[in-house]
């Protein structure tokens, strides 16, 4: 199997589960993508993939090139904005979010997926060594 490397980081692997972190095209750290790939544990047959990444909440982005009464301006947007998301899971118990992830490079893609099939295949060896 191909050695992960671009963009893609082995965190640690257990019997269990395998993690990785994946760094965004963007190169900000807080867009990374925390990626493990775990046997469900009440489900033999089923495999869990879970993403975590810190969603950034705001409507607006403001750009230091931006005139004062515009960065003024989006700074209540963004303050609205989050109010809003806070009450909605204040009172309905959940909000949508999304995030953006970049795998910028074709390199890139590729090693994304090495990660998720060199999780898979780990997985798989662990389960066939349980039987």
């Amino acid at each position: 199997m191909k050695k992960i490397s671009n963009g893609i980081m082995k965190l640690y692997e257990y019997e269990e589960c395998i993690c990785y972190r994946a760094s965004c095209g963007c190169t900000h750290p807080k867009h990374d993508l925390s990626i493990t790939i775990e046997q469900n544990e009440e489900l033999s047959d089923v495999i869990n993939i879970i993403f975590y990444t810190d969603v950034i909440v705001q409507e607006s982005y403001i750009s230091h090139k931006d005139s004062i009464t515009r960065i003024i301006s989006d700074w209540f947007g963004n303050i609205k904005f989050r109010i809003k998301k806070a009450l909605e899971i204040l009172f309905k118990g959940y909000t949508g979010m999304s995030a953006e992830f970049i795998l910028d490079e074709e390199e890139n893609i590729k090693d994304f997926i090495n990660a998720l099939n060199e999780g898979l295949a780990n997985i798989k060896n662990n389960k066939n060594k349980k039987r």
